[in-house]
């Protein structure tokens, strides 16, 4: 799905929003807000936080909304997570703007071995530790950013609400240059 297919779908359902203007807060690449037990995000930059060619977290062009959506949809299947594509926002410079929506996670944040156990129970490797960063290497994904803040421990457990996740025909040359530790050990948990 392309901006325009996007754009048409949002206008068929009726789901074309002005940007909250009240928003709670901005990061690098959404206005967020909260709203009837969800937080709300508009995709407002035109770039998304990936990983640059040296191995570190920046912020990157986007593609194509249909690759954003689509690292959403990773997130849904691989963490049983509740993003909803609520619709679209137009920017000033009428650039179509996706309007996501996912579950408040009310919590503590985890510990470090409580991350590390969430992965592995997933088949994931420590790669990276300084961007926080593990890989599946069945799914060809590196997830980044996997630190305290970006997830939380519930009743039920821990959950992820904020990873950053890079899908590219190149994951596995990229890890394999880039790659710090294989496999999480004690030694390098402060690293994380």
């Amino acid at each position: 799905m392309d901006a325009k297919d996007l754009l048409q779908w949002a206008e068929s359902e009726n789901r074309v929003f002005p940007l909250n203007e009240n928003y709670d807060f901005a990061g690098a690449e959404h206005q967020v807000w909260f709203q009837d037990g969800r937080v709300f995000k508009a995709a407002v930059s035109p770039k998304t936080i990936g990983i640059g060619p040296d191995g570190e977290m920046t912020l990157i062009d986007e593609k194509s909304v249909e690759a954003y959506l689509d690292r959403k949809w990773i997130h849904n299947a691989l963490f049983h997570d509740d993003f909803r594509l609520e619709g679209v926002c137009i920017g000033e410079d009428e650039r179509v703007i996706p309007l996501i929506s996912q579950p408040i996670m009310e919590g503590e944040d985890p510990d470090l071995g409580e991350i590390e156990n969430f992965f592995k129970s997933r088949g994931m490797k420590c790669v990276l530790p300084h961007i926080k960063g593990w890989y599946s290497e069945q799914l060809d994904i590196v997830i980044a950013d996997a630190h305290p803040r970006n997830l939380v421990r519930t009743r039920t457990g821990v959950s992820a609400f904020d990873l950053v996740i890079t899908r590219s025909k190149n994951v596995t040359k990229f890890t394999n240059e880039f790659a710090i530790q294989r496999e999480l050990k004690d030694s390098n948990l402060d690293e994380l």
